[in-house]
Parts: structure tokens; C-alpha cells; sequence
């Protein structure tokens, strides 16, 4: 395939139907109204195709989930190979790159926005500008492990998946700082966690918002800190993520609930934030060890 004489694309991906006349077919699954800040995902089945000559206003990392032949050029560097399930591609807002996929493929792509991803690291870095580096597809367990989780989210539970979410990106955005920019990183060491007045503040924030669908960014702003900070004390504090104490309060109050009868369990799921039965029931069997119903009839 060639790509002389291609006009190159700005491409949006935080648009709309961006990939109209620009991929054959629209994603599988997506983000887009999962309520994700500054993020989105996108799952795709497509079959051979060449990509016009593009610019990105995000950062794009792509990870294969099936085998798949392509080629690609970035600034003015060509590659022409087989890549394989799990394989990743970086590709920085603001430089040329042109694709073809010679063979059917199934991926994922997440794209970030730079100002927030410099926004959400300035306390790591020296200087005020994120150089992300150009990366040809190759296999990283971290960015593999964290596209197949968020697809599993996605898939699951829709729209109450937002502070797990962003607790990943949260971890992504710090792996790309730490192994594709040129920014060295410097990660202040804190001991002993949160003050106590910001625990209870981040407590009591989970505990009078359990149904919805709590942001990260928002619990972080509650303690006047970073995302990556507040995870990281919060953590230190309890001995989980803020996710993991969220899904932890709600199995608490659902317990509650289905001893006194007065719901059914699908009702139970609701009232405490799961966007359905099933996905409650999961999380209840693994901090429980019994499905919600045979606790009901304890």
C-alpha cells in the first residue's frame, strides 16, 4: 500500500463518529458515555485498510488483540512486520503517521489528552511539557493487562465503572511518563498515608456518595491532592484502592439490605450503585464467599 501524495488528517478522537470515512467499521464497544474524564476507549473488529497520512490532537496507544500484519510510518521512520496479540503501539499527539492493516485485526485503542496527562503529572516532573516517544508495536504486559481489564469493565458494568477507570489511567498515564517520554520522573516518598482528617474527609465523601458514580478526580480535589498522590496515601491509609474501598462499602450496605427483606436482590444492586445483578452478585460471592441470595436466606 502506498501512502504519496495522501493529504494528512487532523484526527479528533474525542469527536464523535470521528472514524467516519477514516476506519471501515465503527468501534465494537466504546467509553464514550461511561462518564470517563479526558479518555477515551474504543474496542475494534476491522478488516484490512489503510489509514490516510494523520496527525492526532491525543496521545493514542493501540494494543492488538489478535495476530495482524501491518505497516506504519512514523516521522519519517517505516516498519513492516507481524505483530501479535498484546503487541502495543505509542503514537504522540502531534506527529505524522500513516497505517495499513494488511490482515483483519481486533484492537484496542486508548486515547489521552496531553494537557491532562501533564496536569495530572506536573508534581512528577521537572519543566512544564510531556515529550511522549514514539514507540512500533511491541509486547507490554502492563498496557496489555490494563486495555483487556478496562474492556472487561466496560463490558460488565457500563456506567458505574468510572472510578476504577480512572484509577487504571491513573497507573497508565505514570507507566507511559516512567518508560515513553523523555521526562525523568520524580516520585516524592511519603510514609505513613493519609492525614487523618483527610481519610475520614475521603471516607465520609464514599460513604454519602455510594450509589453514584464517583469520580476520582473529584475524591482527590475533596483532599486537595493529586490523583496519583491520593491513590497512592489512600492506599498507605487502608491497605486499598479507593475502587476496592468503594465496592467494599456497598457489599457492607447490601448485606444490611438483604437482611431485612425488603428488596429483591436486583433492587438491592441498584440502591447501592451496581448497574446490574450479576455484576453485584460477583463482587458480593468474592468479598462474601456466598451469592447474595444464599446470605439472604441465612
Amino acid at each position: 500500500m502506498t501512502m504519496q501524495h495522501q493529504k494528512t488528517r487532523l484526527i479528533d478522537i474525542f469527536k464523535r463518529k470521528y472514524y467516519k470515512n477514516y476506519v471501515p467499521q465503527k468501534p465494537i464497544l466504546t467509553s464514550r458515555d461511561a462518564g470517563w474524564q479526558n479518555m477515551v476507549f474504543e474496542h475494534h473488529l476491522q478488516s484490512p485498510h489503510e489509514l490516510p497520512k494523520s496527525i492526532y490532537l491525543q496521545h493514542i496507544v493501540v494494543t492488538y488483540l489478535k495476530d495482524v500484519r501491518s505497516e506504519y510510518r512514523m516521522d519519517d521512520r517505516f516498519e513492516n512486520n507481524n505483530y501479535q496479540t498484546g503487541d502495543s503501539i505509542i503514537i504522540p499527539s502531534g506527529i505524522d503517521y500513516w497505517n495499513a492493516e494488511l490482515t483483519d485485526t481486533e484492537y484496542i485503542v486508548m486515547a489521552i489528552e496531553p494537557q491532562k496527562l501533564l496536569r495530572d503529572c506536573s508534581e512528577l516532573i521537572k519543566g512544564d511539557r510531556i515529550e511522549v516517544i514514539p514507540t512500533f508495536p511491541k509486547y507490554d504486559p502492563f498496557i496489555y493487562g490494563t486495555a483487556l481489564a478496562l474492556k472487561q469493565e466496560l463490558e460488565t458494568d457500563y456506567k458505574g465503572c468510572r472510578l476504577y477507570a480512572e484509577t487504571l489511567l491513573n497507573s497508565l498515564n505514570i507507566h507511559l511518563l516512567r518508560n515513553y517520554s523523555t521526562s525523568p520522573v520524580e516520585l516524592k516518598q511519603y510514609s505513613g498515608g493519609l492525614s487523618p482528617r483527610k481519610l475520614q474527609t475521603s471516607i465520609d465523601y464514599i460513604e454519602a456518595h455510594l450509589a453514584e458514580n464517583i469520580s476520582l478526580e473529584t475524591m482527590a480535589t475533596e483532599v486537595s491532592m493529586s490523583r496519583f498522590y491520593f491513590c497512592r496515601l489512600f492506599k498507605q491509609s487502608t491497605g486499598i484502592t479507593p475502587y476496592q474501598y468503594l465496592i467494599k462499602c456497598r457489599i457492607e450496605r447490601a448485606k444490611i439490605l438483604l437482611r431485612q427483606r425488603k428488596l429483591s436482590i436486583a433492587d438491592i444492586a441498584l440502591e447501592v450503585g451496581f448497574s446490574n445483578q450479576s455484576h453485584f452478585a460477583k463482587h458480593f460471592k468474592r468479598l462474601v464467599g456466598a451469592t447474595p441470595k444464599k446470605f439472604s436466606n441465612q
